[in-house]
């Protein structure tokens, strides 16, 4: 799958106290090992740990590699665009 986002794509995102966030969204988190931001979908969700996936699945880097993310992570979630 190719991407849905692009590098320097301007995204609005709503913060995750103001959203309820489901399977399918695409998220902003905290990279947990660089801390750096980016954006994810989520795949599945586990109390309050979320496992998500990055669209090009060749190319990502995601839980697959860095595990599952605690909802303190997550900053919020992209309402725009929505793909």
């Amino acid at each position: 799958m190719e991407p849905s986002f692009f590098p320097g794509e301007t995204v609005l995102v709503i913060k995750k106290i103001f959203s309820i966030i489901s399977v399918g969204d695409v998220v902003v988190l905290y990279d947990p090992r660089t801390k750096k931001q980016i954006l994810k979908r989520v795949s599945k969700i586990k109390n309050t740990m979320y496992f998500v996936l990055g669209d090009n699945a060749n190319e990502s880097t995601d839980s697959r590699v860095f595990g599952w993310v605690f909802k303190s992570a997550i900053i919020g979630r992209v309402i725009y665009p929505k793909r």
